[in-house]
């Protein structure tokens, strides 16, 4: 619990958020906007729903005092059309159709079969004359700027 002369910050957020998570959760970020304006970044392996947030939200709010601190605190998913941040997300979404944007602003787009901790593998369909072919495609992170899923609606 806080005093009356300190202030929140991003590990006293982090370090609740270690405590609330489940197993099968994990941070992927936490930002701050103004002063006390915190949005921690929450998603799970089996998928978060609102009431999850919620729940998580509550139970870090707890260890804090509004009476003491004015700050604002907000739990969200990342978002479907956010870059990757955490390697749990890489993790999390294995065998799902992903686009690589590349540091020299290539892109390419392919089914991400594998993570380690230097590279992804990603199978990557090409056409060579009438045949589609798929070759597997190994990309260092150094290479990387951005990864994201690809939606199908």
């Amino acid at each position: 619990m806080l005093k009356a002369d300190d202030m929140i910050t991003k590990k006293d957020i982090l370090e609740e958020c270690e405590k609330v998570l489940k197993d099968s959760q994990f941070l992927v970020d936490i930002t701050e906007k103004n002063n006390n304006n915190f949005t921690v970044y929450v998603d799970d392996y089996n998928g978060l729903s609102i009431g999850e947030c919620q729940r998580i939200n509550k139970q870090i709010s707890l260890a804090f005092n509004k009476d003491i601190e004015d700050y604002s605190l907000e739990v969200s998913s990342p978002g479907l059309d956010k870059p990757f941040k955490v390697r749990e997300q890489y993790i999390k979404n294995i065998k799902k159709q992903v686009e690589v944007l590349f540091k020299n602003g290539e892109k390419i787009t392919g089914i991400l079969e594998e993570v380690n901790n230097e590279s992804i593998k990603l199978e990557v369909k090409t056409k060579h004359g009438n045949k589609n072919v798929r070759n597997e495609q190994e990309i260092e992170f150094k290479n990387i700027k951005s990864v994201k899923i690809i939606v199908k609606i």
